[in-house]
C-alpha cells in the first residue's frame, strides 16, 4: 500500500512540475498572447517596418489599404488565417532570446498591431529568422517564441507584409456590359484606327471612326457585345519595384493605347506603356524594340504603375476594323 501511495505522490509532484515548468514559457497561454480567437471582429491592422508601414482597414465593402486602395480578398483572408492560428512552438533560451530582442526581432523584424474599433487588442513584433522559422516578442516583453500556425506548415511570416504594394488587389478593372456606357480605344501608333463603342440602348451600339469622328455605318453587332463581356475581371501581372523618378520617366515614355472606359458611375482611363529592351533579338536575329509578353499600366491617373500581359490586354485592344463589316 505504501508502495501505492509513493507512486501516487510521485505522479503529483511531476504533474505539478510539468504545470510549472509550461505556465513559466506561456505554454497554456500561447494562443490567448499571439492568436485572436475571433478575426473577424478585428476592424484595424497595423504593419510597419523600417522601410515601409501601412493600415489595413475593414470597410463596408471589404478592407482598404492606406485609405486609398481595396485591398485584394484572398491576401485579407490570409491574414485572418494568421492572426487566429498564430501558435506558440517553444520559447527560444533566455540568453538567446535577450541578445536578439532589441538588435534583431524589433530592429529587423515586423510590428504587428490589431484594432477592434479604437482598442488595441494586440501588439507584437514577428521574424522571420535565417533557419526559416517565424519568431515573435510581445511588445513590452523580453521573451521570445517560436511560433507556427496550427494546422499549417507553412511559415506565418510570409503571409503578413509592411509594404503597401503586397496587399494591393491586382485587378485592374471588373465590368459587366450593361455596367458600360462607352469603350474607347486610342492606337498612338496607328491612329485610323481608333475607336469609340457606345450604348444608345438595349442592344443598340454607336461604333465610332475617332480619327474621322464620324460613325461607322455598317459593322458587326455581336462582336461588339462578345467585347464587351471582356472587360470583367481584367487582371495584371504585378507591382513593380518603382522609385518616383522611375515612375516619372515611365509615364513619360511612348505609349502605344490609351484605354478610356466610361460606366454609368465613373470615367476610367488606363494608359498602354512599351517597356524597352536592349538587349532581345526576335526570331530573325532583329532587335527589340520593347518587350513583347508585358508592359506597363498606368492607373489612377498616373499614380499607379502595374506590369501588366499583352496576352491578356490583347483581346481589349482591339482595331476599328475588327468590328467593321468587310
Amino acid at each position: 500500500m505504501r508502495i501505492y501511495l509513493k507512486i501516487f505522490f510521485v505522479v503529483i509532484i511531476l504533474l505539478i512540475a510539468f504545470w510549472l515548468v509550461f505556465s513559466r514559457y506561456g505554454m497554456f497561454r500561447s494562443d490567448k498572447r499571439f492568436a485572436c480567437s475571433r478575426p473577424e471582429q478585428i476592424t484595424r491592422v497595423e504593419i510597419n517596418n523600417r522601410d515601409f508601414a501601412v493600415v489595413l482597414e475593414k470597410t463596408g465593402g471589404g478592407w482598404a489599404i492606406n485609405e486609398t486602395h481595396l485591398a485584394n480578398k484572398d491576401m485579407i483572408d490570409n491574414m485572418k488565417l494568421v492572426i487566429s492560428k498564430l501558435k506558440v512552438e517553444y520559447p527560444l533560451p533566455k540568453m538567446y532570446a535577450e541578445t536578439i530582442t532589441d538588435s534583431l526581432i524589433v530592429t529587423e523584424g515586423m510590428h504587428v498591431k490589431l484594432y477592434v474599433g479604437k482598442s488595441l487588442k494586440k501588439s507584437y513584433y514577428l521574424y522571420a529568422s535565417d533557419s526559416l522559422e517565424c519568431i515573435g516578442l510581445i511588445e513590452g516583453k523580453k521573451q521570445a517564441y517560436s511560433l507556427y500556425m496550427s494546422g499549417f506548415t507553412v511559415n506565418p511570416y510570409k503571409y503578413l507584409s509592411a509594404n503597401p504594394s503586397f496587399w494591393l488587389d491586382n485587378i485592374a478593372f471588373s465590368y459587366y456590359p450593361n455596367e458600360i456606357v462607352s469603350v474607347e480605344v486610342e492606337n498612338m501608333h496607328e491612329p485610323r484606327q481608333s475607336f469609340k463603342i457606345k450604348l444608345r440602348g438595349v442592344n443598340d451600339y454607336k461604333l465610332i471612326d475617332s480619327y474621322n469622328l464620324r460613325e461607322a455605318p455598317d459593322f458587326d453587332t455581336l462582336m461588339i457585345k462578345r467585347y464587351l463581356t471582356y472587360f470583367n475581371m481584367v487582371a495584371f501581372d504585378s507591382y513593380p519595384d518603382l522609385s518616383e523618378e522611375d515612375k516619372q520617366e515611365i509615364l513619360l515614355s511612348d505609349y502605344a493605347y490609351v484605354l478610356h472606359i466610361e460606366t454609368k458611375n465613373e470615367k476610367n482611363s488606363y494608359r498602354v506603356i512599351y517597356i524597352p529592351v536592349n538587349d532581345e533579338l526576335d526570331a530573325y536575329g532583329n532587335p527589340l524594340q520593347y518587350d513583347r509578353q508585358y508592359f506597363y499600366l498606368s492607373m489612377n491617373n498616373g499614380n499607379d504603375i502595374a506590369k501588366a500581359s499583352w496576352l491578356v490586354f490583347d483581346i481589349l485592344l482591339k482595331n476599328l476594323l475588327d468590328f467593321v463589316d468587310k
